[in-house]
């Protein structure tokens, strides 16, 4: 086998994705804008490591909420502090995953709430309002305030945010992303403790594809969204973490170093066989944390088209796969089927390998509904991109 390898890269993600059809209605027509997205539909699943309900269920299952007041710091507003024992901050971070040529990428939130331990997943959520824009490429360790209030004292297991909406920065023109996955919810890696002595806050960690399922000429881009979620230590969290829209670097805090190094895989593609009629890989997770493969990509490498830390440019004309629980793959030419991760995927265990399969004529179709079928030729070198919960990894492959 003549195969070289170019970069397995491994990224915290507990994403487990379900399509939301109402926010893919902004790629039947996506065209270049210059104004903020309008209102790309969010879709309703949660992370694997989060409830299951969405931001609307939380509201109607009785969960206490604080009152709203707006506040002019980083353009969101946030809720009014008032009668409750603990000064409460909400931080985000989010190094994305980007299609090649993406130079910017903002989403738009709302639906923060926090859930006390000891409840059940249908109640005990205090709501947060607080709405506001996140910065994607530009919070690499570096996290911001996306909400500051009072919640009464207790311990808090987990946090949720909705992602309603995005816009992409693609070879100097802007676009509308849809939301494939909004609705985050997901455990805190430690709990939050929030009393009246000290200030306490959560930090979530984002972990967003940013996919463009179209062409060049006609891009067409989904964000998917997932996350990991941890406490801040209360020496960390100061008088600015409270303001709505400041920003603190991670770099050299050891409680973020040690979080991120217990919740990291590092899945790489450790050997691949490629030819018209068949497609196998090892894979291998030398990471602290579990992963899934729910999609792989085959795409035929040109100028565009590298072995780095993006996706392909584009997915046309490549040939994609869903991935089941057994390690088989299924070609796929829907965007609902592949593109969005929601197939059952094969867990990758840490310190493990797995491999995924396929037998059968390889086409090079993908493009969103056009016609385009080509098959893998020998000799040329293709890009294997592998996704999921947890996991990112790529490398060059010539076929046999």
């Amino acid at each position: 086998m003549k195969t070289s390898y170019a970069l397995g890269i491994g990224i915290t993600v507990a994403l487990a994705i379900t399509l939301a059809v109402a926010g893919l209605s902004a790629m039947n027509s996506p065209s270049p804008t210059t104004s903020a997205p309008a209102g790309a539909a969010s879709g309703t699943a949660s992370t694997s490591q989060g409830v299951g309900s969405s931001a609307s269920q939380r509201v109607g299952a009785g969960q206490s909420s604080a009152s709203s007041a707006p506040s002019t710091s980083g353009g969101a507003t946030s809720s009014q502090r008032q009668s409750g024992d603990g000064d409460f901050a909400m931080m985000a971070t989010d190094p994305p995953i980007a299609a090649s040529g993406v130079s910017s990428a903002t989403v738009t939130y709302d639906g923060l709430a926090v859930h006390s331990a000891g409840s059940s997943s249908a109640s005990g959520w205090t709501e947060i309002d607080a709405i506001g824009t996140i910065d994607l490429m530009s919070s690499v360790n570096v996290s911001q305030t996306i909400a500051s209030t009072q919640v009464q004292s207790g311990t808090y297991n987990m946090v949720a945010m909705n992602v309603t909406s995005g816009t992409v920065v693609y070879k100097g023109q802007t676009y509308t992303a849809a939301i494939a996955s909004g609705d985050v919810q997901v455990d805190l890696n430690s709990n939050v403790q929030v009393n009246s002595s000290n200030s306490s806050a959560a930090i979530i960690d984002l972990r967003t594809f940013i996919i463009n399922a179209g062409n060049t000429s006609n891009p067409q881009f989904v964000v998917s969204t997932s996350a990991k979620a941890t406490s801040i230590p209360s020496g960390y969290v100061t008088a600015a973490s409270l303001q709505v829209g400041s920003t603190s670097s991670l770099n050299g805090q050891a409680w973020w170093t040690t979080f991120q190094a217990r919740s990291t895989t590092n899945v790489t593609i450790t050997s691949a066989t490629l030819t018209a009629g068949s497609l196998s890989l090892q894979l291998g997770n030398s990471g602290n944390a579990s992963g899934d493969v729910q999609t792989v990509v085959v795409t035929p490498v040109s100028a565009s088209t590298t072995a780095n830390a993006s996706l392909p440019a584009t997915l046309s004309g490549s040939a994609v796969f869903t991935v089941s629980g057994i390690g088989s793959a299924q070609e796929s030419s829907t965007l609902q089927g592949a593109i969005l991760l929601n197939s059952t995927g094969t867990v990758i265990d840490t310190g493990s390998t797995t491999n995924v399969d396929f037998t059968g004529t390889i086409s090079l179709s993908f493009d969103s509904g056009a016609i385009q079928v080509s098959g893998v030729v020998p000799g040329q070198t293709y890009l294997i991109t592998v996704m999921g919960a947890n996991t990112f990894a790529n490398a060059v492959v010539v076929a046999q």
